[in-house]
Formats: C-alpha cells, sequence, structure tokens
C-alpha cells in the first residue's frame, strides 16, 4: 500500500472513501433484508461508526429502516428476487447499495492507507455478509455480531477484525492474545 511519504492520502480528505463490493449471486431478498436492518439499526451505530469511521453522510446515507419498513415493502411488490434485491435502496447513494448488477456495495468506510484497517473493513464485510445469513432477525445486534465473529470457525477470518474493534473499546467474548502488527501482516 502506499505510504503517506510518497504523497498519497486518503484518511485527510473529503474526497476519498473505501467502498468494499461482495457478491450477492447466493442471497435471498431476506438475506439482504437482513443486512440492511443490522448497518442501519440506531442500536448498532456505535459498531457501524467504529469501522466506518465516519457519521453518514449525502454518499453513505443511513436511515431507521427498523421503524419505516416501506423500503421492503416497495422491494417486495417486485416478482423477481434480482428485482426485489436491487430495490431494498431505491438511493444508491445508501450505506449499503444493492442496485449493481451482481454486488452489494458497503459505502460506509471512510478511506485509509492503513494495512490493518483496510483488512479490518474487508473482513466486517464478508463478517457481515455470514452474520446477516444465518442470524434471525431479533439477532441482528452488536452483541450477536461480535459473538458471531469470536466462534472458533470464524476466527481466522477476523483475526484483523477482531483486534481493531478491541483497539475501539469493544469488549469481545472471547480474549484476544496480544498479536503485534507484523504477526498480523505474516498471518494474512
Amino acid at each position: 500500500f502506499p505510504s503517506h511519504d510518497k504523497g498519497a492520502t486518503s484518511h485527510n480528505t473529503s474526497t476519498c472513501g473505501l467502498h468494499v463490493h461482495i457478491c450477492k449471486s447466493d442471497m435471498t431478498t431476506l438475506h439482504a433484508s437482513k443486512m440492511v436492518l443490522f448497518i442501519n439499526d440506531p442500536a448498532n451505530h456505535d459498531l457501524v461508526y467504529a469501522l466506518a469511521r465516519r457519521d453518514e453522510s449525502s454518499y453513505c446515507k443511513i436511515y431507521d429502516k427498523k421503524s419505516d419498513k416501506s423500503w421492503i415493502k416497495n422491494a417486495l411488490l417486485r416478482t423477481k428476487r434480482k428485482d426485489q434485491i436491487q430495490s431494498l435502496n431505491p438511493d444508491r447513494y445508501e450505506a449499503l447499495n444493492f442496485q449493481n448488477d451482481k454486488t452489494v456495495e458497503f459505502r460506509l468506510f471512510k478511506g485509509t492507507l492503513k494495512y490493518e484497517t483496510i483488512m479490518s473493513c474487508l473482513e466486517f464485510t464478508f463478517a457481515t455478509w455470514h452474520f446477516c445469513r444465518e442470524a434471525s432477525t431479533n439477532q441482528l445486534t452488536t452483541a450477536g455480531f461480535l459473538d458471531f465473529i469470536c466462534k472458533p470457525e470464524n476466527r481466522k477470518d477476523t483475526r484483523f477484525l477482531r483486534t481493531y474493534l478491541v483497539e475501539k473499546g469493544f469488549q469481545l467474548p472471547v480474549k484476544l492474545s496480544v498479536i503485534n502488527n507484523d504477526q498480523l501482516k505474516k498471518a494474512a
């Protein structure tokens, strides 16, 4: 990754965001809807903000979709699953954008040049996809997500994410062993 000493900027600018895309070919409308609920739930704001490193803006809007269900009603009026999923957000500038043909776009992250932060964002995207597929709508909480990423079968895919969240003050249900940055890079 480029470094600041080579003139690259990302974090300290208003014109750069980190957008992560993940495949939606195996997604159901229910799975996609749970992702929308999880990311947009005001009760999960602290988690989402810690990872996004910025509040919502005109290019990554977050709405309380738990209170207003019109978005899901409008999507379900479509007959094809693909059309339902693409209709989950009428505005492509929401934190989660389903309007791309083949991917869900996570638009919420602030730009960064730090390897560990980029990896945390990638792992968050991956973990969110899997967490929302498996969780019930009642389990779409910060505590439920933290439990999910600490399960033994998910630890290898969330090592940067877990370290990042601990550094941001989150209490994980499983103690992290102390790992320095060199060990993290070798493990990746």
